[in-house]
């Protein structure tokens, strides 16, 4: 029995080491900036509901980057709204005048903070 927990604790514990990594990782475009705003948070993409510290969230001054396995940009002149989401937990959801940018919606408490500071740099 100890070998199979042993296993299945170096699976997991793994999995979550992986994303941790890969969410941390800049994208070229963010190689050399310096953020305004950086905040671990959780987000739900697509189906998949990750919880705190599994998303980065980083708002730089003209674009943003939500990382999680994968990595969305958004130029803050292509966000349309930002609405607040979630029932039980605080959130926001942006929303791009493109129809097609399936943006994540994201867990955090700092939304208000958040919201504020990306409508500063759409002006």
């Amino acid at each position: 029995m100890l070998p199979v927990f042993l296993i299945l604790f170096v699976l997991v514990g793994g999995s979550f080491t992986l994303i941790m990594i890969l969410s941390s990782r800049k994208t070229n475009i963010e190689k050399g900036l310096t953020p305004i705003y950086t905040e671990r948070c959780g987000g739900l993409f697509d189906i998949m509901n990750y919880t705190y510290p599994f998303v980065r969230l980083t708002l730089y001054d003209d674009f943003l980057v939500i990382s999680c396995l994968t990595k969305r940009i958004v130029k803050y002149k292509n966000i349309k709204q930002i609405e607040k989401t979630g029932v039980f937990r605080g959130g926001i959801q942006i929303i791009t005048y493109n129809k097609h940018d399936d943006l994540p919606k994201i867990w955090t408490s700092n939304g208000e903070f958040i919201t504020s500071l990306i409508k500063e740099r759409k002006l």
